[in-house]
């Protein structure tokens, strides 16, 4: 099976009562890039964040032999990329 042909994954959740206590999916009181302090200012942002994190979880569960190798590989080329990195 090809990375590509993995299901689409939509995560079916109900939004949190308040807009502020909507998580990221990663920890907003530790990062220090300017990128994921934008997130953490934006429920709607830490929204899609947590909904991305958690439809990479589900990926990664799904997935078996090379085509989770290749997807935990992609994985940690984004992560240098990302708000998350930027953490002390």
């Amino acid at each position: 099976m090809a990375l590509g042909a993995l299901p689409a994954l939509t995560a079916v959740s109900t939004a949190p009562a308040k807009a502020e206590s909507v998580p990221a999916g990663f920890d907003c009181a530790k990062t220090a890039g300017t990128e994921g302090k934008f997130i953490c200012s934006q429920a709607v942002l830490r929204w899609q964040d947590l909904a991305l994190s958690r439809a990479y979880a589900a990926a990664k569960v799904e997935a078996v032999g090379s085509v989770r190798d290749a997807l935990v590989l992609r994985q940690r080329d984004w992560i240098p990329a990302t708000p998350a990195a930027t953490n002390p």
